[in-house]
């Protein structure tokens, strides 16, 4: 029996009560294609006819940023004012990718549609508009064309011509290899792609040359630089009422995913500045206007590689505890002897994964026929946790329910006979531990890729984790074996310090007691006594399930994996029941163009080895 893949109404996660805010996601036309979005709101509950929308930065920016805005949408829901978030064309997981033309019209239309949707569904007739660095100069763009109410504008690009600077600085401080997209003249910086006419479009903003048709403006600066009025002062020269100030948060709002911090702070004044119409600093009155609505169905069954006939949707696994989703296939993925593939969260990162290597994974997965669900552990990206103190725990324990309830829904939804777990970073973890815990016989395979870890305890974090150690030890092994450095480390003319070489020895001898020593923290496999590598390893095996390693040139995880259980994986191997793959020249997260062509190549040719050939594909 085949089971279709059927379309669906929106995915909305409920309020557990009337005061709690509701989210909405759904796929929005906009110039003929569609935009993946969230709208936040409070069911029956609106201040007269407001709302506002979000507009993201982009590339890395929008990544480290995605927590800050699902929450600001929150809470500006929270005071009455349903609020859009969404993904431009060619980012996040909207359809597109980074080579198309007339990026910067395609993203002002973008928003133009947004707010046509605001007024049309929800019959908004006062808009405001909140953008966050490049988002925010495409709000004022925007602004010039149409009546906006209020604009809120978070560390604005006031030059676009300074914003690609900052981009080809970024690259250059990298020291990213040069990639194809390079060679054509494009910039690759931080995992994301900025084509050449791309550039020249950004180049040409310049808000000191724009009047926007608002009635006010609140600016927020950033806590990492000296505060820039030039913005301020032309602005109130326009007629617009004014406000600045810098309000710590920023630098935090940007650090690392799993470094986040979200600044509430700056989330709480904005909501009530947007919510109030006296000046930022006054009480703002709260009245509570009742006014019922429902939400028309949109796009639920999209087009995003319309050449390849590949579709996505939301997908709601479970609302308790609230796990989120979205899927990916084509019309000839329903075939049931090809296994189903759940993309794990890399880090803090949601389902888009690293440089939206996630994506582009799941796209070109479907069109070899394999259905793929691109999930959100709770707590991480759209999956959020009960409360704000369970976000962002990239090594929790809990989620490997999360994980069996998600193979279980698969199995009852979709018949998903057999499933495939893979992971970047800590996903590698989950995929690993889950093949050694779960029983369940649809869980066939893991993919791991560059594994930081295989065993994680409380009280660890990335920068103590095995990887980073080795990585270390490596350094220093290297450093001590050439009689030149020895010379200079003598002379005092080394960078290498005593204190360098003491970790050497420390690092060398702590790897050696996790080899051996018993499990410690919170998070105990009930098959396994130790540290075991070896032993796990076989456990998988003897489980009938494969594992799959994929491992960049520099990355620490393969080295780890030999120190702990070279003869296992020599043997396992062997007997075909692991695979090792590597990526020449690439790193942790694969943040150029071509590497994540080569490691998207070689995970897609061995699954298509693997399972098209057994299925006679």
């Amino acid at each position: 029996m085949s089971v279709e893949l059927d379309v669906l109404a929106p995915v909305v996660v409920e309020p557990t009560s009337a005061n709690q805010i509701q989210r909405t996601a759904f796929y929005l036309e906009s110039q003929g294609q569609p935009l993946f979005a969230w709208l936040h709101h409070r069911p029956n509950n609106r201040r007269g006819r407001q709302g506002v929308v979000i507009c993201a930065p982009v590339g890395y920016e929008q990544v480290h940023a995605h927590r800050t805005l699902r929450r600001l949408a929150d809470q500006l829901a929270e005071a009455g004012l349903p609020t859009l978030r969404f993904d431009y064309h060619g980012t996040g997981d909207s359809a597109g990718e980074y080579e198309t033309e007339n990026r910067v019209a395609t993203w002002l239309a973008n928003i133009h549609d947004a707010l046509d949707w605001m007024q049309d569904q929800l019959g908004c007739e006062t808009i405001h508009l909140v953008g966050l660095r490049i988002g925010a100069t495409l709000a004022v763009q925007v602004a010039t064309e149409r009546p906006i109410e209020s604009l809120l504008l978070w560390a604005p690009v006031v030059k676009g011509r300074a914003y690609v600077r900052e981009i080809v600085a970024l690259n250059a401080v990298r020291g990213e290899e040069a990639s194809p997209a390079q060679a054509q003249e494009d910039l690759e910086a931080a995992g994301f792609v900025m084509s050449k006419p791309t550039a020249s479009e950004l180049s040409q903003l310049d808000l000191l040359k724009l009047v926007p048709n608002a009635r006010r403006a609140l600016i927020l600066g950033r806590d990492d630089l000296q505060e820039d009025r030039r913005l301020l002062e032309y602005l109130q020269g326009c007629g617009l009422t004014v406000e600045q100030g810098t309000i710590a948060g920023y630098a935090d709002m940007m650090a690392e995913p799993h470094l986040t911090k979200v600044p509430v702070t700056v989330i709480q004044q904005s909501a009530e500045w947007l919510s109030a119409p006296a000046p930022l600093f006054d009480e703002p009155a709260k009245p509570d206007v009742r006014l019922s609505h429902s939400l028309v169905r949109q796009y639920q069954d999209v087009p995003v590689l319309a050449e390849s006939h590949v579709r996505e949707r939301t997908y709601t696994i479970s609302q308790t505890p609230s796990l989120f989703g979205i899927l990916t296939y084509t019309e000839r993925s329903a075939a049931e002897e090809l296994p189903f593939v759940v993309l794990l969260n890399a880090g803090s990162v949601h389902h888009i994964g690293p440089n939206r290597l996630y994506v582009h994974l799941a796209r070109q997965l479907a069109t070899e026929g394999f259905r793929c669900l691109r999930m959100d552990l709770c707590g991480l990206g759209d999956s959020v946790a009960a409360s704000s103190e369970m976000e962002n725990a990239h090594y929790a324990d809990s989620s490997f329910a999360d994980i069996a309830l998600t193979l279980q829904k698969l199995q009852a939804d979709f018949g998903a006979r057999r499933i495939i777990l893979l992971g970047l970073c800590s996903g590698a973890y989950y995929a690993f531990h889950s093949a050694l815990q779960l029983t369940t016989p649809t869980l066939v395979e893991s993919i791991l890729i560059n594994p930081a870890t295989f065993y994680w305890h409380d009280g660890m974090s990335l920068d103590t984790a095995p990887a980073k150690q080795h990585k270390q030890f490596q350094y220093y092994k290297q450093v001590i074996s050439q009689p030149d450095k020895w010379l200079k480390f003598f002379t005092g003319k080394s960078k290498t310090s005593v204190r360098g070489v003491w970790e050497l020895a420390q690092q060398r001898w702590q790897m050696h007691k996790e080899r051996h020593a018993p499990v410690a923290g919170t998070h105990t496999k009930p098959t396994a006594q130790r540290e075991d590598l070896s032993a796990d390893l076989e456990r998988v095996a003897n489980a009938n399930r494969h594992l799959s390693f994929f491992f960049s040139s520099s990355d620490p995880g393969y080295e780890i994996l030999k120190f702990h259980a070279r003869r296992k994986v020599q043997q396992l191997t062997q007997a075909g029941k692991i695979d090792l793959f590597f990526v020449e020249n690439a790193d942790h997260t694969f943040s150029t163009l071509k590497q994540r062509a080569d490691v998207l190549q070689q995970i897609g040719g061995h699954l298509r080895r693997r399972y098209q050939s057994q299925s006679g594909r």
